[in-house]
């Protein structure tokens, strides 16, 4: 026994040993996930840290010191001038400037130690006004990065020169209260767009090399652009807004053997056309377009005079574009049919401007009537040059051939989709004309707070019965019956109207129309209206019918209850009807009154709650509630 108690302790505490032993890594893992490496001062109020996810984070409030672009000795620390986590830009890859940090400085993020660095990902608070000269300058250089993300606040309203030059960034918006660039993004290769916000200066080689850039917006705030801003890219047309008043030009020194400024249009080889206002008052230099082999026309928004004031100097010996004046950026046109498909838009400032479109036509307008007998017309009109075309409108189909036997769209023999069109485009609580009570006899058998359950007689010609219903009008609302359910049976459920539930203490009306194989109409019922439980309205239980006559006919001085009597050909009975309540403690609202409908009007008729005998035989008077509860009597006429 007690060797057997030893072996359970020693298995025990061997699971607990090999379970002990698997986790182990996984506790070392969550414990030393986030391990700082190293940490330091980077502002009188700034702190800075590197920890093994590779990632710098800066804390703190205020300013980071500003840093020199050095190259890092290993064996002389003590002379490098520049970041203090330079030894870490090989591996790093995230770089987190935490909120309430305002500036970054001087080449923060770079070294010239580092010319390739992995960081793929810088995150910037919203508190950040500044960032130094060659902040980010070269990072996400790397191979293994795709490119570098990195979002500018809103907030931001200085940016050093080279602060991102040579970075991997792909895409940047510029905050609208930065208003000048310089250098910004110089050589950065992978470069392909950039919004420019409310820029007022962008200063020389801003864009210089940034070889994927193809297209640039430049913004209407914008008033001078400095030498080289474009050289290198493949932007291949620029619209210099109006508002600009100056563009860099070539300047040499001869002291010093080599130009101190540079064209804007230097070396723009992929540019093909450049639009230049007349804003512009300063003269282009002389090698202005020199470099830009595929340079094919330039547009000038001033006269020829003004251009050839401000063109006086440009060495036009090498100059092949073309020069056009008086070109205007936003154009006034006027506009002329040329055909079916096309008009043409002339320039009201310059003739010379001409544009083809297809026309712009409007929604058009009917013009003529379609009727059952005559086609209609409809007129389109171009919205810009006022060209008309015409298209015929069919004939509208006959109504009445969809309509019944009885000449409505709800009789026997209407088609299923003229008795759809005429029933859910009921306004009126009113019976429409062609329904009839009987023989399906629409009655509501059980009413819950959120559902309604109705049913009828089956009709042996009928495959299938389509209900229709709504609330009921109320307060000057007019509600149209919706389709609701197609069911084979002779009950339906109802617990929707549309998308809405049924709801507690509101009144609902309901129609069923029964459709035979061909989706014709068998009979269409006439319209009840129940209420639901849950409130201070009901409905009705039953229908006493009563007459001063027996069932033979015969005369007597009080009023009974009748199921059947007899009626002389061209006599009249008067009918006693009562309506009797689910509810006493029930208000039951009235939609319709008391209904009445006879079998067959050829042996009698029945209006309000008189009954006229009119050739001898038998039928039945029905006498219907609102909800559908009914009583009949049986009418012999001799």
């Amino acid at each position: 026994m007690k060797t057997k108690v030893i072996k359970t302790i020693m298995l025990s505490l061997f699971v607990c040993v090999a379970m002990l032993m698997a986790l182990m890594p996984q506790m070392g893992e969550k414990a030393y996930a986030n391990t700082i490496l190293k940490d330091g001062v980077c502002g009188d109020h700034l702190t800075w840290k590197y920890d093994s996810n590779k990632t710098l984070t800066i804390s703190g409030t205020g300013d980071m010191y500003d840093y020199e672009y050095d190259d890092y000795n290993p064996q002389k620390p003590e002379e490098f001038k520049g970041p203090p986590w330079v030894e870490y830009f090989d591996d790093m890859e995230k770089i987190v400037v935490e909120e309430d940090v305002t500036g970054i400085g001087d080449y923060a993020f770079t070294s010239q130690s580092s010319p390739a660095m992995k960081v793929s990902e810088v995150v910037l608070p919203s508190t950040l006004i500044k960032i130094g000269e060659g902040a980010f300058n070269n990072c996400g250089t790397s191979d293994s990065v795709g490119e570098l993300k990195v979002n500018l606040p809103d907030n931001l309203i200085f940016i050093g020169e080279d602060a991102f030059e040579s970075s991997k960034i792909k895409s940047i918006k510029i905050p609208d209260g930065v208003k000048r660039l310089e250098r910004t993004f110089e050589s950065c290769r992978w470069l392909e767009n950039v919004d420019l916000g409310k820029v007022e200066e962008i200063g020389g080689f801003t864009f210089e090399d940034c070889e994927s850039l193809k297209n640039i917006t430049l913004p209407n705030t914008l008033k001078k652009i400095e030498g080289d801003a474009f050289d290198g890219t493949q932007i291949a047309e620029i619209v210099i807004p109006e508002g600009v008043t100056s563009l860099g030009t070539a300047e040499y020194d001869p002291n010093i053997g080599r130009y101190t400024s540079f064209p804007v249009f230097g070396r723009c080889e992929y540019l093909q056309k450049v639009v230049i206002p007349s804003t512009v008052t300063t003269p282009l230099g002389e090698l202005e377009f020199r470099g830009c082999a595929n340079l094919q026309e330039i547009c000038y928004t001033g006269t020829a005079e003004q251009w050839a004031e401000i063109s006086k100097d440009l060495d036009k010996t090498y100059l092949t574009a073309k020069v056009v004046t008086n070109y205007h950026t936003v154009h006034d046109w006027v506009w002329e049919n040329l055909n079916a498909t096309q008009h043409q838009g002339i320039c009201k400032y310059n003739k010379h401007h001409v544009i083809k479109e297809n026309h712009s036509w409007d929604a058009g307008r009917v013009t003529k009537k379609a009727t059952v007998t005559a086609t209609g017309v409809k007129t389109y009109t171009c919205t810009a040059c006022k060209a008309t075309k015409t298209e015929t409108i069919s004939k509208l189909p006959d109504p009445t051939k969809e309509y019944g036997t009885d000449g409505t769209p709800v009789g026997p023999g209407a088609s299923a989709e003229a008795a759809e069109k005429a029933i859910t485009q009921m306004t009126s609580e009113k019976d429409i004309k062609g329904s009839k009570f009987a023989p399906l006899k629409l009655k509501s058998t059980m009413q819950g707070k959120t559902s309604i359950k109705l049913s009828w007689t089956k009709n042996k010609k009928a495959v299938k019965y389509v209900v229709y219903g709504n609330l009921c009008n109320a307060k000057g609302k007019r509600h149209k019956p919706l389709k609701l359910a197609t069911v084979k049976g002779g009950s339906c459920n109802i617990k929707k109207i549309g998308k809405a539930k049924v709801k507690k203490a509101k009144y609902y009306k309901f129609i069923v129309v029964a459709l035979n194989k061909n989706n014709k109409v068998v009979q269409t019922t006439k319209t009840i209206h129940v209420a639901t439980k849950g409130g201070k309205v009901g409905n009705y239980k039953s229908v006493t019918i009563k007459a001063k006559v027996n069932a033979k006919g015969k005369a007597i001085k009080k009023a009974k209850p009748l199921s059947k009597t007899i009626i002389k050909k061209g006599k009249r009975l008067k009918l006693s009807i009562k309506l009797n309540k689910a509810s006493k403690k029930q208000k039951v609202s009235k939609h319709v009154g008391v209904r009445y409908e006879s079998s067959n009007t050829k042996i009698a008729t029945v209006s309000g709650s008189k009954i006229k005998a009119k050739s001898k035989g038998n039928c039945i008077i029905y006498v219907y509630a609102q909800n559908g509860v009914s009583k009949k009597i049986k009418i012999t006429v001799k």
